[in-house]
């Protein structure tokens, strides 16, 4: 029996580190590219995987990356943006607005994951299209 679609949204605030252990943002190419990376790898262990995502500038330095995830199959989901981060601790679940969110913090960003489905596809697409037009990734 076939499991039915499900979607998450998704935050994730990535870091890189130069030899020194300074930490940089990267680019907005470099997270296109990495979006590119995440969605593949998501392909691996869920074939029908899709994302949505948007790439806004933080209110200080460098980007952050809203997502609109359809998956199947939520080990996956966390295993992967676990490893996306390099997750150096567990999973955190916390109640935000009596919505509940899972975080992680790994050595190259951390990651917020809110719950199993969207209320409303509307209004979520309006919110990570403010500045900019989402990407689709099949």
């Amino acid at each position: 029996m076939a499991e039915s679609a499900k979607k998450r949204w998704v935050t994730i605030r990535k870091i890189r580190k130069d030899e020194r252990g300074r930490i940089h943002h990267p680019t907005r190419r470099e997270l296109e590219s990495q979006m590119r990376t995440l969605h593949r790898k998501l392909l691996k262990g869920d074939t029908s995987a899709v994302i949505h995502y948007s790439i806004e500038g933080d209110h200080g330095d460098g980007y952050h990356t809203h997502l609109s995830v359809t998956y199947t199959n939520d080990t996956n989901l966390f295993d992967v943006l676990y490893r996306f981060i390099g997750g150096v601790g567990d999973w955190k679940r916390t109640v935000r607005r009596l919505t509940p969110i899972w975080e992680c913090e790994g050595q190259w960003g951390t990651v917020t994951v809110g719950r199993e489905f969207i209320k409303s596809d509307r209004s979520y697409n309006s919110y990570i299209n403010k500045f900019h037009s989402s990407r689709t990734l099949v």
